[in-house]
């Protein structure tokens, strides 16, 4: 599901967080902080099972302390969500893919708009260089926690980002686009009786990618990326602490080529090195909910060894018969901390029942690579495993509104935990289902969706001997956003423009 800038500026909240607006998709769960969601549950997965990209530039983890993501959405041209059965383009992720895209700045006048709401302001600011050739857009963001908090806290907290892009328009066949991102997140409670008592966290994102797009010829297109994200954490609490400083530069090119009308061929490969010195220890809670007995279990690890890895992927679409489409697709990843490589197959079969409707059946094997502590502890563990099996049909009223229900089966299989003597090992597993239900209308002054979601999911954890429900396991989930916009015509500056109501109800697991 791709999500529009017009849809992203319609659910992104209070906390002016694009994640708002994805967490009011099907299939996508949270803990609903009211200032943004910091864990993401897919279908039944885990958190740590998504994968973020921005402009290509993976992001371990794109979120503040307090919960807000780093994603400005005044930068955004579009968000992809991908929940299940996604292509071979992406991978070493089990449960999602949230790919984001940023917007050029404007080629030929200047523009800025500020925003200030009670939690945050931002400021953005496009213009071009040289008129139609070269352009420059800056985002900026401050939360205002730092005043909201200034009476009660010594210390009070600060957070901000920017993100900025340069575009320039070489000649008609090629493009080249640099984007930077600098997150600053600072939170100091250790001089406080009101809140975290005792609790400290300095954390530092800085994330780049220099991306050539260049039109090869009428029939193929590339892609080629240098991309950098860095991370830089320190947190400490009683008996805890996260020191993580951890680095990615990669390379990865993507071509795609379109032999006929009936047929594309994409292929692609991607070379990382993760460069990661880490101390951690933590106290492990296995519901992740508040430990409520006397006893306690501390983990601790230590990580200082950089890990090389690539990819390679391939990608085959054609038409079949007028109405039927067939998308298959292979991923190898070789990663050389545990020295194994896996192959991920990928098929979609779609059927056009008539010029508004179709259904499509999708099955593939997801992987994602074990931790590089897990890995260092026990080098025979192998990569976690997950495969997907989608059915689905989709009807379109009229360009822009449609209705989508799809069911889906996840089953997990060698899944890295560990025992109470934390030591790794492949012996997790588990599945998730579930029925979704979309009405989304993405065009016209009065646009937004209506979902509903059931699902049940169940896995055995570290320190399980048996398969139990999952921790996150939201039942029935219903989510509605709707936005209406004014006519051009009935606009005045102190008039608000657009109007929006967002809703969600969700049921929740017992625990016992």
């Amino acid at each position: 599901m791709e999500i529009n800038q017009t849809q992203i500026e319609s659910g992104k909240g209070i906390s002016n967080d694009p994640m708002k607006t994805i967490n009011a998709l099907p299939g996508v769960a949270s803990d609903n902080n009211m200032y943004g969601p910091a864990a993401i549950y897919v279908r039944g997965g885990e958190s740590f099972e998504n994968l973020f990209l921005l402009d290509n530039i993976r992001l371990p983890f794109p979120f503040y302390f307090f919960g807000q993501s780093v994603i400005n959405p005044d930068m955004l041209e579009k968000a992809e969500v991908l929940t299940g059965g996604w292509g071979s383009n992406y991978g070493n992720a089990m449960s999602s893919v949230f790919n984001f895209s940023t917007r050029n700045g404007n080629m030929e006048k200047f523009k800025a708009n500020a925003d200030l709401s009670v939690f945050y302001m931002s400021a953005l600011v496009e213009t071009p260089i040289i008129k139609n050739k070269l352009s420059i857009i800056i985002g900026a963001r401050k939360s205002n926690f730092d005043v909201l908090f200034s009476t009660v806290l010594p210390k009070p907290p600060k957070m901000g980002d920017i993100t900025g892009k340069l575009a320039w328009e070489i000649n008609s066949k090629n493009k080249l686009t640099f984007t930077t991102l600098n997150v600053q997140d600072r939170l100091n409670f250790l001089d406080s009786n009101v809140l975290f008592t005792g609790f400290y966290a300095n954390d530092k994102i800085n994330a780049q990618n220099l991306q050539l797009q260049s039109v090869i010829s009428n029939k193929a297109y590339s892609k080629l990326s240098v991309m950098h994200s860095g991370l830089d954490l320190k947190a400490e609490a009683p008996n805890t602490f996260l020191y993580i400083n951890f680095n990615n530069y990669g390379l990865r090119e993507d071509l795609s080529f379109y032999p006929s009308q009936k047929v594309k061929i994409k292929a692609g490969f991607e070379v990382n090195r993760d460069d990661e010195s880490s101390h951690v220890k933590e106290i492990y809670n296995s519901t992740d909910i508040n430990i409520t007995d006397t006893s306690a279990l501390t983990q601790e690890r230590k990580v200082n060894k950089p890990n090389h890895w690539a990819a390679v992927y391939g990608a085959y679409e054609r038409t079949l018969l007028e109405r039927l489409k067939l998308s298959a697709g292979l991923r190898m990843e070789l990663n050389e901390l545990n020295n194994r490589y896996d192959v991920s197959p990928r098929i979609t079969l779609s059927y056009n029942l008539n010029s508004k409707s179709f259904i499509s059946a999708n099955w593939g094997l997801f992987t994602q690579s074990a931790g590089a502590y897990q890995a260092i502890q026990n080098p025979q563990i192998i990569s976690n495993q997950c495969y997907h099996y989608i059915l689905s049909y989709k009807y379109n009223f009229k360009p822009g509104f449609f209705m989508r229900i799809e069911t889906y089966y996840k089953d997990y299989k060698n899944l890295v935990i560990f025992d109470s003597a934390f030591a790794f090992s492949n012996n997790g597993k588990g599945n998730s289902k579930g029925f979704e239900f979309t009405l989304m209308k993405e065009s016209g002054r009065l646009n937004g969706w209506l979902t509903y979601g059931v699902s049940k999911s169940e896995r055995r954890r570290n320190l399980q001997t048996e398969v139990y429900p999952f921790f996150f396991d939201q039942r029935h989930t219903i989510n509605a956003l709707v936005s209406y916009k004014l006519k051009e015509k009935k606009r005045r500056w102190f008039v608000p423009t657009r109007y929006a109501l967002q809703f969600r109800y969700n049921t929740g697991a017992p625990y016992t």
